[in-house]
């Protein structure tokens, strides 16, 4: 890399990661990280046990926190860093990738674009393998690209075992395959038919054993909502890149297809690219979309196509890079800051991503030992293991035993309160009521308080709705 691409390419990265990594560290963590906090941590052999029955589709990525927490320790900074890191790797792929297949222009649109795509500076925030699944999406199409144009043995092998990673890392990313495809000429099918043929099937059978668990696991997407065709559209439109922003997405899509069908018709050069960085966003989320009817259990949220992100990177580069009018340069730069504004400002408010540091701080303040607390959805019993405050107080109506919570990824989940009697040594009781509690008719503040006041206590105190969980907090006393 000669010394002006060296700098441009080290610019592109800092730009991404300084975007991508700030204020990273201010939100407290919710129930999805706290998964990876939970199966970071395990002994190998509950490990391996849990991921025989939930989560073998992020077992490669489980074990990659394991050394990473390893040495870094758990921290919102040191578990959120990885997807930080993922981020400004892809830009900086992006950057190679449109240097290849257009333009070194278009590659600094691209990186410079990638982080400010509202999706990924969520996913950038966020101690889960969507940032990492983004960067190996892209990296299989630049694989792909440079084994076409250098094709010596080892470049095939690469391609090969970036399709593996990718797979493992995120069994869906392999979706992408199909449209990087369409990035081959029919000149270079000819030449490289079996070269191509080799790679991928080597690739797609490492994700095989994955694919074989995951088919078991499959009903652990059981949550996923089966939406109608309106809230999927709405989901794929709106939810999926620009987290439901309508003015934002309906500027950003009227911009990208007028500038693409521009780039059609006056530039044939940029058609396959265009064409293949459309699929990579169009395919998988049709193939997503479609599940739900098809297979009878859906398989699309939106979250779950990050790693197409790129492909939309691409396509916006492609259409900046041959449409020179101001204009329509300024206008979509300023689309997608103003769409990723909102995303970022959320990394200043701790309790944007759950109410849990409230709920500890509460407890830390006026708590005294002896105490005990009532709680319901993991989303809410799982600030458990990661603050002490409410660690150290009993779930008087918890419903896993230890020795299953050893081999699951929820350490605990409280049930209804109609059975439950409370010790007659516990005098202060902390009753805990979440958004997602109660949207599973469970956290019936009055009712329980009538559950209660049988067994003599009585509400001295409660807190406003507070949070992203609207958390309310019941303090009641004998």
């Amino acid at each position: 890399m000669r010394g002006r691409d060296a700098a441009v390419a080290a610019a592109v990265t800092v730009w991404s990661l300084a975007v991508a990594a700030a204020f990273i560290h201010v939100p407290g963590y919710w129930w999805d990280e706290t998964a990876t906090i939970i199966m970071a941590g395990k002994p190998w052999e509950g490990f391996l046990a849990t991921l025989r029955g939930v989560d073998a589709v992020h077992a490669a990525y489980y074990a990659g926190m394991r050394l990473w927490t390893g040495a870094l320790g758990v921290s919102p900074l040191a578990t959120r860093l990885p997807s930080a890191l993922a981020v400004a790797g892809t830009s900086l792929v992006l950057l190679q990738l449109g240097r290849a297949t257009l333009s070194g222009r278009a590659g600094v649109i691209a990186g410079v674009l990638y982080p400010l795509i509202p999706a990924v500076a969520w996913a950038a925030g966020e101690a889960r393998s969507f940032a990492l699944s983004a960067l190996l999406a892209a990296a299989i199409v630049l694989a792909l690209v440079r084994a076409l144009a250098d094709p010596r043995p080892w470049r095939w092998a690469l391609l090969a075992v970036t399709i593996a990673l990718a797979g493992w890392l995120f069994v869906f990313t392999v979706l992408l395959l199909p449209a990087a495809l369409l990035l081959v000429t029919p000149a270079q099918w000819r030449r490289h038919r079996r070269a191509l043929a080799v790679s991928v099937t080597a690739g797609l059978v490492g994700v095989l054993p994955l694919l074989g668990y995951a088919l078991r696991q499959r009903a652990q997407v059981g949550w996923i909502p089966e939406y109608g065709w309106r809230d999927l559209m709405w989901g794929a439109a709106v939810e999926q890149y620009f987290r439901g922003s309508l003015p934002v997405a309906a500027v950003a899509w009227l911009a990208l297809l007028l500038g693409a069908v521009l780039v059609w018709w006056s530039h044939p050069d940029s058609r396959r690219p265009l064409l293949a960085f459309a699929a990579g966003v169009v395919l998988p989320t049709l193939v997503l979309l479609a599940s739900g009817p098809v297979l009878g259990t859906s398989y699309y949220w939106g979250r779950y196509l990050v790693f197409t992100a790129p492909a939309l990177a691409m396509v916006a580069a492609i259409v900046l890079n041959r449409v020179t009018t101001p204009w329509a340069v300024a206008t979509l730069g300023v689309v997608l800051v103003a769409a990723s504004g909102p995303t970022l400002r959320e990394r200043l408010d701790p309790l944007s991503k759950s109410s849990w540091l409230f709920a500890a701080e509460t407890v830390a303040a006026r708590a005294e030992p002896g105490d005990a607390m009532i709680a319901f959805s993991n989303h809410m019993t799982a600030a458990r293991v990661i603050h002490e405050e409410l660690a150290s107080l009993p779930l008087l109506n918890e419903t896993i035993t230890p020795a299953v919570a050893a081999h699951e990824v929820v350490p605990s989940v409280g049930g209804p309160l109609e059975d439950v009697v409370v010790p007659n040594d516990v005098q202060v009781v902390w009753y805990f009521s979440d958004a997602h509690s109660r949207s599973l008719g469970l956290g019936n503040t009055g009712a329980d308080a009538a559950i209660l006041a049988a067994q003599g206590f009585r509400t001295v105190w409660a807190s406003a709705p507070t949070g992203s969980q609207d958390l309310v907090i019941t303090l009641l006393r004998r």
